[in-house]
C-alpha cells in the first residue's frame, strides 16, 4: 500500500502526496554581475502518512546535496525527473513532522521568469516574476498555490547594492565583502507571491501611508516615480475604507525594473512594476496618470484579494484578477474622479463580450493544466469577471456586496478559497443565490444577445449566444441575466431566467443597460427603437452614452449592424453625447481601419476631417490651463487619427513644429504630441537624424523618452537605415522593450508589412527563446501572421507548430490565429459595401 501510494503520487502532475509544506527558509548568495548562483532551503513537513519518498519542484536545478529526518537530518538519495526532485530518505517517513534540507547551485535566467537578470545602461539587477509555476526554476519547493506557509529568507549579496523582499529587513551582517540581509518571517504565502530584487536601486520613503512604503528604481530614475508615489497614499486609504480592515501586512513596497514582462506583479510585501510606468514628473499626461494609478491600485487591492485569501488552483485564477481589476478601477476612480479611463469598467466589458464571442474562446473557469498553467489559463478572466463582478454588485446593491466580500476575507484570512466559498459569502449576505447569478459566466464560455421587441406594455426580450463574425458556434445556452432598464421615466428591474421574457415600461425610449453595467449585447427588432436611443443620447448618463456606443461596435463585430450604418448612427451621436463616448466613438474607428482598403483610403480621410476636425479645433490644438484629463484624452486621439489617416493639415503642421520644439527641449512638448510628430518627422530624415535619435536613447535614464527616441530611432526611411535598426535591435544586451519598440516601430502596418514581419519573427525564433518567457513563445505567431492574409497564417502555423518547436500550447495560440484572421477576412467581405456606400456614396 505504501509503495502503491508513492508511484501514485509521483505519476501525476500535481504534488497530491502526504507529505506538505508547513514553513520554508531560503538562503542565497546573490551576485548580479555574475551568471550563476548558490543557495540552500529548508522545507518543515508535515508527514500525513508513511512514505517512502517523496516529491517537490525543482527545474533545470543542480542539486548537490539533500538531507532529511525528524530530529537528527541524513543524507537521502534524490533524483530529478523533468520539473520535480524526488527525494527518498535513507528511512521511510513517519507520519508527524520532518525537515529536508537541500542545498543547489542554479543559473540566472534571462528570459525575464524565475530569478532572472537585466541589465539597464551595463548595470545589473535581479528580480523574481514566479507566477505562476516559476519559482521552481530559483530553488526548490512545493510550487502549488495551495501550499500557503510562513517564508524566512536572507539574502548575502555584494556590499553597495540594495537587496528588497517581501517582509521588512530583520538584520543586515558584513559577510566577506559582501552584505547578509536577513528578512522577518513572512505570514502565510504561497511561491508564486515569494520575491526579491537586488541592484543599485535607488529609494524613496512614500510619506503618509499606515505601513511603511519605500519605491525603488534604476538609477537617475527617482524622480520619475512621483505618480505612482503620488497615488500609493491614496490608493492605501481607500482600500482599507473599503475592506473595512487595514492592510495584511508590515509593508509594502514597489520596486520599478528595468525589464518586466507584466505592468506589475502583486508580490507580498513587494509589488514589482514595469519601468514603463516611470513618467517625467513635469510631463505626465492625464492619461499616463491614469494608467499609473490603475496598475497601483490593481495591484494593492491584490494584498487582500489574491495574497491575504489566495485561490486553491489556477482553475479559480479569476478569484484573483477579476476581482483585482475591478477594484483597482474602483479605487482610480476614487483618486481621480475626473481621469480619461473613468468609464474603462464599460468598454472594457463590450471588449470581452468580442473576445468571448469566439469559437476558440474557453470559459473563465477553465481545467488548468499543471504542465502548461499559463497556457491552459483563461485571461479574460481580467475582464469578464471583473464584468460580471459589477454586475452582481449592482444587482445585490453595494453595501450587500461588499459585506459579502468583508465576510469572506475574514473567513478565509492568510488561507485559500475557492468559487464555491465567494458564492456562499455573498449567498449569506444577500438571502440570494449568488452561485446560480454567476456560475453560467464563469463556467462556460459565451455572453448573451439580447434582441427587445416593443409591446403594449413594455417590451420582450429574447436571447441567444453573442457570435463574432468568422466564427461558429452551434450553442443554446441561456444565461441569467439582470436587467436594470434605464427609461425616460426611470429604472426598471427585470430577472431573465430563459430564453424569453417581458417586462413593463412607459412609452418614450429604453436603454437595455443602466449606468452601463452588465455582460450583455442588445439590440432591437425594430429599428427604429435605436434612432429613438440615439436621439435621446443627451439624456443618458455618461457610463450610459459609452455604453451605447461600445454596443453599436459589438453588434457590427457580430455583423448584427452593417459598419456603414454604424458610421451613420456615431454620426448622429458625435453631437449629442459628452466627451467619454465621443472617446468612444473615435477609439472605435478601428473597426472601419480593416475594411477600408487603398481605394476608400482618400473617402476615408475626407469622412474623418468632416466629422472631427472642427471638434478638435474647437476643444483646440494643444493644451490648455482649463483642460479636464477627458478633453485631453479625446484631443490625443483626434490628433492621431486626423494625422495619421485623415491628413488634416493642422494636425501636420502641429506634427512639425512639435518635432522641431520637442528636439531642442523635451520638456516643452506634451509626450503624447511628441510621440506621433517625432515618428512623422523621421520619415524624412536621413542617417544623421538615426545617429541622432539612437544616442539620445542610449543616454537618457527616462524610459519614455527613450521609447520616443527608439520610435524615431526605427522610423528614418531606407533598406539601409532599417537594417540598421534591425541589428542594433537584436544585439544581445537589448531589453524585450528595446527590441519590440524598434521592430514593431518598423513593421507597423499588417497588410503592408506583414510579410517582413513573420520572417522577422521566425528569422529569430532561436534569440526570441532566450529573451522571452516560454509561454510567450506561442504568441509570437500572431506578428506578422495576424491580419486578413490567410497565405500569411499557413506560413505562421507551418513554423510555430513545427514538432522541432516544441511550443507549449502552440495548438490553442494556432486555433485563435485562424479564427481571427478568418475573421478579418469576413469582415472585410461583409462590411466592405455598405461602408464604400456610406463613404463614397
Amino acid at each position: 500500500m505504501l509503495v502503491a501510494l508513492a508511484l501514485t503520487a509521483l505519476a501525476g502532475d500535481r504534488l497530491d502526496q502526504p507529505v506538505r509544506p508547513t514553513a520554508q527558509a531560503v538562503s542565497l548568495s546573490l551576485d548580479p554581475s555574475a551568471s550563476d548562483f548558490e543557495g540552500r532551503v529548508r522545507i518543515e513537513l508535515a508527514v500525513d502518512a508513511k512514505v517512502t519518498s517523496f516529491r517537490l519542484h525543482a527545474e533545470d536545478i543542480d542539486v548537490k546535496a539533500v538531507r532529511v529526518g525528524k530530529k537528527k537530518l541524513a543524507d537521502a538519495a534524490f533524483r530529478t525527473e523533468g520539473v520535480f526532485l524526488e527525494i527518498t530518505p535513507a528511512k521511510p517517513l513517519k507520519p508527524g513532522v520532518a525537515v529536508v534540507e537541500i542545498e543547489f547551485a542554479n543559473d540566472l535566467n534571462e528570459n525575464l521568469a524565475g530569478l532572472y537578470k537585466t541589465t539597464e545602461k551595463d548595470r545589473p539587477y535581479l528580480v523574481t516574476q514566479f507566477e505562476a509555476d516559476d519559482a521552481r526554476l530559483a530553488f526548490p519547493c512545493f510550487d502549488e498555490p495551495a501550499f500557503k506557509i510562513p517564508w524566512t529568507v536572507d539574502l548575502t549579496v555584494p556590499e553597495g547594492l540594495v537587496a528588497v523582499a517581501n517582509m521588512p529587513v530583520a538584520s543586515q551582517e558584513p559577510a566577506d565583502g559582501k552584505v547578509r540581509w536577513t528578512y522577518e518571517t513572512s505570514p502565510p504565502m504561497p511561491t508564486y507571491l515569494v520575491a526579491l530584487a537586488v541592484g543599485p536601486f535607488e529609494a524613496t520613503v512614500v510619506e503618509g501611508t499606515p505601513v511603511p512604503v519605500t519605491v525603488y528604481s534604476p538609477v537617475g530614475t527617482a524622480p520619475q516615480t512621483a505618480a505612482i508615489r503620488d497615488q500609493i497614499p491614496r490608493q492605501l486609504a481607500f482600500l482599507e475604507r473599503w475592506f473595512g480592515r487595514p492592510m495584511p501586512y508590515p509593508k509594502l513596497d514597489f520596486a520599478v525594473v528595468p525589464e518586466f514582462s507584466f505592468g506589475g506583479m502583486e508580490n507580498v510585501g513587494l509589488v514589482v512594476l514595469t519601468d514603463g510606468l516611470l513618467a517625467d514628473p513635469a510631463n505626465t499626461s492625464a492619461r499616463a496618470e491614469s494608467s499609473i494609478a490603475e496598475v497601483v491600485g490593481h495591484e494593492i487591492a491584490h494584498m487582500w484579494f489574491g495574497d491575504l485569501v489566495t485561490l486553491a488552483w489556477w482553475d479559480d485564477l479569476w478569484l484573483n484578477e477579476s476581482f483585482a481589476s475591478w477594484m483597482g478601477l474602483k479605487a482610480r476612480a476614487d483618486v481621480l474622479p475626473d481621469h480619461p479611463g473613468r468609464f474603462g469598467n464599460v468598454s472594457r466589458a463590450f471588449g470581452a463580450m468580442r473576445a468571448d464571442g469566439r469559437s476558440t474562446m474557453r470559459a473563465v473557469r477553465t481545467e488548468v493544466d499543471p504542465t502548461d498553467v499559463y497556457g491552459s489559463a483563461n485571461f479574460l478572466a481580467y475582464p469578464k469577471g471583473q464584468s460580471v463582478l459589477g454586475m452582481t454588485e449592482q444587482w445585490l446593491g453595494a453595501d450587500v456586496f461588499r459585506a459579502g466580500i468583508q465576510a469572506y476575507l475574514a473567513e478565509h484570512e492568510h488561507g485559500n478559497a475557492t468559487a464555491a466559498d465567494l458564492f456562499a459569502a455573498l449567498s449569506k449576505a444577500s438571502g440570494e443565490d449568488v452561485g446560480a447569478l454567476l456560475a453560467p459566466y464563469l463556467d462556460r464560455p459565451g455572453a448573451p444577445l439580447l434582441t427587445f421587441t416593443r409591446t403594449d406594455t413594455g417590451f420582450s426580450v429574447r436571447q441567444e449566444r453573442y457570435v463574432t463574425l468568422g466564427s461558429t458556434i452551434e450553442d443554446d445556452a441561456v444565461w441569467p441575466v439582470p436587467l436594470v432598464v434605464r427609461t425616460e421615466s426611470g429604472t426598471t428591474r427585470f430577472l431573465l431566467t430563459g430564453r424569453e421574457g417581458t417586462f413593463e415600461v412607459g412609452d418614450g425610449w429604453m436603454l437595455p443597460m443602466a449606468d452601463g453595467v452588465g455582460y450583455f449585447t442588445w439590440t432591437f427588432e425594430d429599428p427604429a427603437e435605436l434612432d429613438r436611443l440615439v436621439a435621446a443620447a443627451d439624456q443618458l448618463s455618461p457610463a450610459e452614452q459609452v455604453a451605447l456606443v461600445d454596443d453599436l461596435a459589438n453588434l457590427t463585430v457580430a455583423g448584427v449592424l452593417d459598419l456603414g450604418r454604424e458610421l451613420e448612427l456615431y454620426g448622429a451621436l458625435a453631437s449629442r453625447v459628452g466627451v467619454p463616448a465621443q472617446r468612444g466613438i473615435v477609439g472605435e474607428l478601428r473597426t472601419v481601419e480593416d475594411v477600408v482598403d487603398a481605394e476608400l483610403e482618400d473617402a476615408f480621410a475626407k469622412y474623418l476631417r468632416e466629422t472631427w476636425s472642427a471638434r478638435l479645433l474647437e476643444i483646440g490644438l494643444e493644451p490648455t490651463d482649463g483642460d479636464t484629463p477627458q478633453i485631453e484624452a479625446l484631443r490625443d486621439g483626434l490628433i492621431t487619427w486626423l494625422g495619421k489617416h485623415g491628413d488634416d493639415p493642422a494636425v501636420l503642421a502641429l506634427w512639425e513644429r512639435a518635432s522641431t520644439a520637442f528636439l531642442a527641449d523635451p520638456s516643452s512638448v506634451p509626450r503624447s504630441v511628441a510621440g506621433n510628430a517625432l515618428v512623422e518627422h523621421a520619415k524624412t530624415q536621413d542617417a544623421a537624424f538615426q545617429d541622432r535619435m539612437l544616442a539620445l536613447a542610449v543616454d537618457t535614464d527616462d524610459p519614455g523618452l527613450r521609447g520616443l527616441y527608439l520610435a524615431a530611432f526605427a522610423k528614418v526611411p531606407g533598406e539601409k537605415a532599417r537594417s540598421r535598426a534591425l541589428a542594433w535591435a537584436m544585439e544581445p544586451e537589448r531589453t524585450v522593450d528595446e527590441m519590440f519598440t524598434v521592430v514593431f516601430g518598423i513593421y507597423d502596418d499588417r497588410d503592408r508589412d506583414g510579410d517582413a514581419a513573420l520572417q522577422w519573427a521566425m528569422d529569430n525564433h532561436a534569440l526570441l527563446a532566450k529573451k522571452l518567457p516560454p509561454h510567450f513563445l506561442p504568441r509570437m505567431m500572431f506578428v506578422g501572421g495576424s491580419g486578413c492574409s490567410m497565405e500569411r497564417l499557413e506560413r505562421a502555423k507551418a513554423f510555430y507548430t513545427a514538432p522541432e518547436r516544441n511550443l507549449p500550447g502552440i495548438d490553442r495560440s494556432a486555433a485563435e490565429l485562424t479564427e481571427a484572421v478568418g475573421a478579418c477576412v469576413e469582415r472585410r467581405a461583409t462590411h466592405g459595401p455598405s461602408v464604400r456606400a456610406f463613404l463614397a456614396p
